[in-house]
């Protein structure tokens, strides 16, 4: 199935931008060079900070919840263009992630 996504991170000001922009941009080439989409709960980095000075070392790929439901999917687009919120995590958030499970961290944040 043909899907599209655009990327979406929010970030605490004072990161550099340069930075954010580098880790996102190497996150889109990789899953377009695996011809792939993220999935709902899949985290992604390298396991270095993804800006410099910050504990964050991958993403979180979830549904972008915090912004207005408006912002979820594009339906104008073919395919529909679904928007990916890649939430900064530290390893032991990541951690959890990975032995709970997805859906128990979301319903952490509940």
């Amino acid at each position: 199935r043909d899907v599209r996504q655009e990327l979406l991170v929010a970030v605490a000001r004072g990161h550099a931008p340069d930075d954010v922009a580098r880790f996102v941009q190497a996150a889109a080439h990789g899953l377009l060079a695996d011809h792939r989409a993220l999935l709902r709960g899949e985290l992604i980095g390298d396991g270095t900070p993804i800006v410099s000075g910050s504990s964050c070392t991958c993403a979180y790929a979830a549904i972008p919840t915090l912004f207005d439901e408006s912002l979820h999917v594009y339906e104008s687009s073919t395919p529909a263009t679904v928007v990916v919120w890649l939430i900064p995590m530290t390893s032991s958030e990541s951690m959890y992630v990975r032995k709970s499970g997805w859906d128990a961290f979301e319903s952490l944040l509940e």
